[in-house]
């Protein structure tokens, strides 16, 4: 399991670690968290490319987060969301093979 708190991050670094989960013999859990915690960027790639993604309630996954004119995220005053579960990959995406990502449900 990777636990993941990320503004994002060098390019070579992201493919290691995406390749290591790709060739992993094990499944592997990308867990986003504490609370308020991000996979942005290079973060989001990470979490993309493993066999289950789950994110703590409050946390952002993205390349970006849409902020108002005063600095303040845009939503951050609305009550906490409940956590989510993402499986980006199934039978449909096989692990080995290369191509524009899909989120399945």
């Amino acid at each position: 399991m990777i636990l993941l708190n990320t503004p994002g991050g060098d390019s070579t670094s992201m493919n290691n670690i995406i390749q290591a989960e790709l060739h992993s013999k094990v499944p592997v859990i990308v867990y986003v968290s504490p609370e308020g915690a991000r996979a942005a960027s290079a973060g989001a790639y990470i979490t993309m490319a493993a066999d289950v993604a789950a994110m703590a309630p409050t946390t952002h996954i993205g390349a970006a987060t849409p902020i108002q004119a005063n600095g303040q995220n845009v939503g951050s005053d609305s009550p906490a969301r409940s956590s989510t579960t993402l499986s980006p990959r199934s039978s449909a995406w096989p692990r080995h093979t290369a191509g524009t990502p899909a989120w399945h449900g």
